[in-house]
């Protein structure tokens, strides 16, 4: 199932409920409950086995995924160089056993597992698995500027309670965050939480984003904003993101088991009279993007 989400920067935006963000445009705001629950995945990630050489159309990897990887699924071969940009993703053709065959051909060497292992320790590329059941893609009217997004909040202006809370898991999100926006109080990434409180093991209606695979996005992949606590981040796999892939300002959040491949920098992905024009943006308080900041 793909739910395509339209609507270019120009259209009308949703303002900010009392003591939140603002819902803004092509957005799921969410102030009740939102469940999507994909199927399971159960090899999201693995490693590549033998080191192969730009022009090869298979490779071997460290799990059998013959049950669980189809023709037609898209992968990604993590970099094993110093440039993020040798990162590949293809297209699986067949499965059998440990044996991927792809295409396109790959363009570049990828060493594996079993030639780089030295004293317990190896350079063996990531393998990740893109695809899912459930597709969120906000490629439409993007300019791949503009995609969709999900933003959960809590709203209270005194006679209105509503309490947003979404469980996210083995969902696809493609050509999702909006570019340009870069304050941290409305980062609109394709996934943002503010405000919703703790979300500890236990808690009633508790959020959690896990399973999950994103990317080719336009402004990073996770927000945990102010006001959220405890939130699970776990199992997830982002690929090419602009700008932070995980950014987390509340207290206590937990990343864990996460893969992250190749985060570009924004202001190599566009102009920098584009950044201004756009959005909220502010100047860069870092040099480079990173995989998860607090």
């Amino acid at each position: 199932m793909t739910i395509n989400m339209v609507g270019d920067r120009f259209q009308e935006e949703f303002g900010a409920p009392a003591g939140t963000v603002p819902i803004g445009a092509k957005t799921i705001g969410v102030m009740g409950g939102l469940q999507l629950f994909g199927c399971p995945q159960p090899v999201a990630a693995t490693l590549l086995a033998n080191m192969v050489q730009s022009g090869a159309t298979s490779i071997t990897v460290e799990d059998d995924v013959s049950n669980t990887w189809k023709a037609g699924d898209e992968i990604v071969i993590a970099p094993t160089s110093y440039d993020a940009r040798e990162a590949e993703k293809v297209t699986v053709q067949s499965v059998t056993g440990n044996v991927v065959t792809f295409v396109p051909a790959l363009t570049f060497t990828h060493t594996g597992v079993l030639d780089t292992t030295d004293h317990g320790v190896h350079m063996g590329a990531e393998v990740i698995h893109l695809t899912r059941n459930i597709k969120i893609d906000g490629l439409a009217d993007s300019e791949n500027l503009f995609g969709g997004r999900i933003v959960v909040v809590r709203s209270d202006d005194g006679s209105t309670y509503r309490h947003g809370w979404a469980q996210l898991d083995n969902v696809e999100f493609v050509h999702m965050g909006q570019f340009g926006h870069t304050r941290k109080d409305d980062l609109r990434t394709p996934i943002a939480f503010y405000h919703i409180g703790n979300q500890a093991q236990g808690a009633q209606k508790r959020s959690f984003i896990r399973h999950c695979a994103i990317h080719d996005t336009y402004n990073g992949a996770i927000s945990i904003g102010r006001g959220t606590d405890e939130l699970t981040v776990t199992g997830n796999v982002i690929y090419k993101t602009v700008a932070d892939a995980v950014n987390v300002l509340g207290a206590d959040t937990i990343v864990t088991n996460n893969v992250i491949i190749f985060i570009r920098n924004r202001f190599l992905y566009q102009n920098m009279y584009l950044q201004q024009l756009l959005g909220n943006a502010e100047p860069e308080q870092v040099n480079l993007p990173a995989m998860v900041t607090a």
